[in-house]
C-alpha cells in the first residue's frame, strides 16, 4: 500500500500530474470548442438547407404557374385524370354547352367509382336545368344492326381483348374458322353468333384456369367498386343526385347479379351481359334527364370532355380534357386544353357522326 502512495506522491511532485491535468483540461476545452463549432456549422447548414428548400419551392411554384398558363398540358395516366374531369364539370356555368365523346358510357366505373358518380351528377344536373349536354358513345346496337356477325362487332372485340389472354386470340381465330367450315345448312347470323359464343367461352375458360387468382381479383374489383358507397346523408339531395343514385343502385345490382358467384362459375357471357346492361342503364338515365345521345357504330380512338361557354359576359376559354390510347400500354394518357382547335375538331366530329347516323337510317329504311 505504501508503495502506491509513494508512487502517487512522486507523480505529483515530478510534474507529471500537472501535465496530465493540463492535457485532460485541454481535451475538455477542445471537446467544448468542437461541439460549439459543430452546432455553428449545423445551424449554418440548416439555414442554407432552409434557404435552398425555399428557393426550390419558389421554383416549383413558378413552374406550376407556367404549366397552369399553358393552353395544353399533360394531366397524367388513366385513371388519375378522371379527377380532373370532375373538376372540369364542377366549373360548368349556366348556358355552357357540354360535349362528351366516350368509347363506353361507363368510363371509369371500376377504377374511379366515386368520380364516375360525381361527374355524372354534374352532367345530369346541368341537363335538368335546360342546358345543352351531348354524349357521343360507341353503341353496340348500332354496330350489330349493320349486319355484321358478332365476331366482327366492335363491342364484342373490346370485351374479347379485355377478358381473354392475348396469346389465345390467334388460336381463337383459327378455331373459329375451322368451326364455321363445318356448319351445314344454316350459315346465317344466328349460327355464326352461336359459334362465336362457343369459341369465346372456351378460351375465356382456358385463361381463367391458367390464372384464377388474377381473374378472381378482377371480379372482386368490380364488386368492391360500389358506386353508392360513402354517400354523405347530411347533404340535401337534389333531383339530379336522386336520379344518379338510382342509376348507380341499378348498376351495382347488375354487377352483383352477373359476377357475384365463385370465380370458376363466371362466364364470358356474364361479362358481356354486365357491360351491355350498364350501358343501357346509363343511356336510359341520360335520355330521361334531357341529355342528347349520339350513338356511333365505330369505336372511338379518343375520348374527350368539352365545356364550351355560349355567352360572352366576360372572356372564358373553352376547356377540354382529352384521353389518347398509348401504343405500348393499355393505359390512356390525359391532357387538358384550352386550344380552340380542339373545340373546332370536336364540333366537326359531332356534325360528322350526326350525318353518318342520318345516312344510316335512310339506308335502313
Amino acid at each position: 500500500m505504501n508503495i502506491f502512495v509513494k508512487i502517487w506522491n512522486y507523480l505529483q511532485n515530478s510534474g507529471f500530474y500537472r501535465v496530465l491535468n493540463f492535457i485532460s483540461k485541454s481535451a475538455i476545452i477542445g471537446l467544448m470548442i468542437t461541439l460549439v463549432l459543430f452546432f455553428v456549422e449545423w445551424a449554418n447548414g440548416n439555414k442554407q438547407e432552409r434557404e435552398t428548400r425555399r428557393q426550390l419551392n419558389t421554383t416549383l411554384e413558378g413552374l406550376s404557374t407556367i404549366e397552369q398558363s399553358l393552353s395544353t398540358r399533360f394531366l397524367g395516366i388513366f385513371p388519375g385524370y378522371i379527377t380532373n374531369i370532375c373538376d372540369l364539370f364542377y366549373s360548368i356555368q349556366e348556358g355552357d354547352s357540354v360535349i362528351v365523346f366516350e368509347d363506353v358510357l361507363y368510363y371509369g366505373i371500376k377504377s374511379r367509382p366515386e368520380e364516375f358518380r360525381k361527374y355524372n351528377h354534374q352532367l345530369v344536373k346541368h341537363a335538368l336545368k335546360g342546358n345543352h349536354v351531348l354524349v357521343a358513345y360507341y353503341d353496340y346496337d348500332a354496330d350489330s344492326t349493320s349486319g355484321k356477325p358478332v365476331w366482327e362487332g366492335v363491342f364484342h372485340k373490346m370485351i374479347v381483348e379485355s377478358r381473354i389472354n392475348a396469346e389465345y386470340i390467334p388460336m381463337m381465330a383459327s378455331d373459329r374458322r375451322a368451326r364455321l367450315r363445318t356448319l351445314t345448312g344454316n350459315r346465317g347470323w344466328s349460327a355464326m353468333a352461336s359459334v362465336d359464343s362457343a369459341v369465346c367461352e372456351l378460351y375465356f375458360a382456358k385463361g381463367k384456369r391458367a390464372n384464377l387468382e388474377k381473374f378472381g381479383k378482377d371480379i372482386q374489383g368490380y364488386l368492391d367498386s360500389a358506386l353508392i358507397a360513402g354517400i354523405d346523408t347530411t347533404v340535401m339531395l337534389d333531383t339530379a343526385i336522386l336520379i344518379v343514385d338510382r342509376m348507380c343502385l341499378r348498376i351495382d345490382s347488375l354487377k352483383h347479379a352477373c359476377l357475384d358467384k365463385p370465380a370458376k362459375e363466371v362466364t364470358f357471357a356474364d361479362y358481356e351481359r354486365m357491360y351491355r346492361g350498364m350501358s343501357e342503364i346509363i343511356a336510359e338515365t341520360y335520355l330521361h334527364s334531357g341529355i342528347e345521345l349520339l350513338p356511333m357504330n365505330d369505336y372511338l380512338t379518343m375520348s374527350c370532355w368539352l365545356v364550351k361557354p355560349t355567352h360572352n359576359e366576360y372572356q372564358r376559354p373553352t376547356e377540354a380534357i382529352l384521353a389518347f390510347p398509348s401504343k405500348y400500354s393499355s393505359d390512356e394518357i390525359g391532357f387538358y386544353s384550352q386550344a380552340e382547335a380542339f373545340s373546332d375538331y370536336i364540333t366537326t366530329m359531332q356534325q360528322g357522326v350526326k350525318e353518318d347516323n342520318i345516312n344510316r337510317f335512310i339506308r335502313e329504311d
